[in-house]
């Protein structure tokens, strides 16, 4: 299209944009040819190699929490594995969502707890007259932690007068 555009009057224009237009249709000669050719030049994978992939992929979880899988191939696995996410509620206190899996599994429902619903059950608990190590205890025993990821203090230190 700009080799299409180009006024006749300005020559080193033309012939850039032709050099271009020339190297794209190369470009995509190639692309085709790629897709087109058999993949027999991809290396086969050997009996043993194959035989543990089957194993590996029986648990993918186990894949996504090792220690040595990087978070890049979790994201990639995830990404497989998930056809969409769909966010049903949004509070300030959570989200409520449900995943729908790539290999027609049934939806899965979620709830993710935001920082509000932690607030919200700090304000609650103290208007009831618990103490703060108890308030603490309570979150931790939730399983709720504070936006750094920690567990919650139950002992305070005692303010100096």
């Amino acid at each position: 299209m700009q080799y299409n555009s180009v006024i006749d009057s300005n020559g080193h224009v033309k012939l850039v944009c032709e050099r271009r237009w020339n190297e794209a249709l190369e470009n995509l000669k190639q692309v085709e040819a790629r897709h087109r050719s058999p993949t027999a030049s991809a290396p086969a994978m050997t009996e043993d190699a194959w035989s543990e992939l089957m194993t590996l992929c029986q648990d993918v979880t186990a894949i996504v929490e090792a220690p040595t899988t990087d978070p890049r191939d979790r994201k990639e696995l995830l990404r497989t594995c998930i056809d969409s996410v769909f966010v049903e509620e949004r509070t300030r206190d959570f989200i409520r969502a449900r995943i729908a899996w790539a290999d027609g599994t049934p939806d899965t429902p979620i709830e993710v707890k935001l920082p509000g619903h932690t607030y919200t059950l700090i304000t609650a608990w103290a208007a009831e007259g618990f103490s703060p190590s108890a308030i603490a205890r309570k979150l931790n025993a939730q399983g709720l932690v504070n936006k750094l990821g920690r567990t919650h203090f139950v002992h305070y230190p005692k303010r100096g007068v």
